[in-house]
């Protein structure tokens, strides 16, 4: 298959990761190419704003094929960035939503309008280009984005260590995933999207290193602190679900508890 089908497959399949995700998950989508020969429109976007049990919409709108040539990755995030609510902050006793920006692409930069070119061509994977996308990133990053890349670069090693760049100015900084075969990209998609479903933000903040002195409950089930399929805190006001805890709770409607002795918290 080519790499734009399994992506596809991937995510729109019955059963796919948003088929199987949608009902924890608000999915959005921006698909983007060069455009066209009007200098007016640099960029081609596809976009569906994110939403819960979005499939159907999605699925309309997401292309059977590729749009086109070119890959204005900076105009794209730069959209993303401009229009999503990227904020990942909150008020106390204020329900979140945090936000996850997935980058999966397989093209370097570039910008046909903006003096670059496609395919080759003068200006294809120009510097300038790519440094406009770490800049759009590092952006969303400071108002409070979480994003991860997927790298479908192949053998193409310079828009690996481009891809490595940008997932540097990243909050976590975690290294582009790169799938070998459609069943990893799977895997990498939900690693990515369980693990930021099974996030959950405390009303509060915990002592560190104290974290076990409280109960975190699955549907009135105790879980094991600092466990691989338990619970662990990621920062001093949140907490993540892990492993089968994390499976359980986004495959059935679930309640979870957690309480912390006040010394701690």
């Amino acid at each position: 298959q080519s790499r734009w089908v399994s992506l596809r497959s991937t995510l729109m399949d019955k059963g796919g990761i948003v088929d199987s995700l949608q009902s924890v998950a608000e999915f959005g989508m921006v698909i983007y190419s060069g455009g066209s020969e009007d200098p007016a429109q640099c960029v081609k976007l596809v976009t569906v704003q994110p939403a819960l049990n979005n499939f159907m919409a999605l699925d309309a709108a997401y292309p059977q094929m590729p749009l086109g040539m070119g890959t204005p990755t900076d105009k794209a995030l730069d959209h993303v960035v401009t229009t999503l609510p990227i904020t990942n902050t909150a008020l106390l006793d204020t329900a979140t939503k945090p936000v996850y920006v997935v980058l999966a692409t397989d093209g370097a930069p570039n910008d046909a309008c903006g003096g670059g070119g496609l395919l080759g061509g003068p200006g294809a994977g120009d510097t300038a280009v790519q440094q406009r996308v770490i800049d759009v990133v590092t952006k969303g990053t400071q108002a409070g984005m979480e994003m991860y890349v997927i790298s479908i670069a192949g053998d193409d090693t310079a828009l690996q260590q481009h891809l490595e760049m940008v997932a540097k100015a990243t909050a976590s900084q975690t290294p582009p995933f790169v799938p070998a075969t459609k069943d990893e990209l799977v895997n990498n998609f939900r690693k990515i999207v369980g693990s930021a479903s099974c996030q959950i933000d405390l009303h509060g903040k915990v002592l560190d290193g104290k974290e076990c002195a409280g109960k975190v409950s699955l549907n009135g089930v105790d879980l094991t602190c600092a466990s691989d399929n338990g619970w662990k805190l990621l920062d001093p006001d949140t907490f993540e679900l892990t492993g089968s805890a994390c499976t359980s709770f986004t495959s059935s409607a679930s309640m979870v508890s957690a309480t912390f002795p006040c010394e701690v918290f």
